[in-house]
């Protein structure tokens, strides 16, 4: 079909929408540069711009889009890993970068890299 997109899936996920429709957060941090190189904002909500599970992480713009991204990337890692050990032999969680949008907040810019976070459960294997 030419002339025609495709409707994106994640169209709705801005930091500006998020900002005014994403209320209530389940999980939030502040990341220092005590603990890591780019200070950071994590955020995470449930039922949020079409999104079940959605982790946002907050960076300032002044050290790229790459070298941003790539942090943010890390960091959710490092949030799944920690998160992990809330949760039984039998459960996962993971993150899938979904989209990184920028904003000027207060004179700075912002990236907000966009995770989709999965939660799974596997049954133990039962033996006879």
């Amino acid at each position: 079909m030419f002339g025609c997109a495709a409707p994106q899936k994640y169209a709705d996920v801005s930091i500006n929408n998020f900002k005014e429709r994403c209320t209530n957060t389940s999980d939030s941090a502040d990341v220092s540069y005590i603990s890591f190189p780019i200070p950071a904002r994590v955020l995470r909500h449930s039922d949020c711009l079409g999104v079940q599970d959605l982790l946002l992480i907050l960076m300032p713009s002044a050290e790229g889009k790459l070298k941003t991204e790539t942090a943010a990337k890390l960091l959710a890692i490092m949030y799944t890993e920690h998160k992990s050990k809330e949760l039984n032999e039998y459960e996962t969680i993971s993150v899938e970068h979904i989209k990184t949008d920028l904003v000027e907040y207060e004179n700075v810019g912002l990236y907000g890299h966009f995770f989709l976070v999965r939660q799974t459960t596997e049954a133990p294997t039962v033996e006879n």
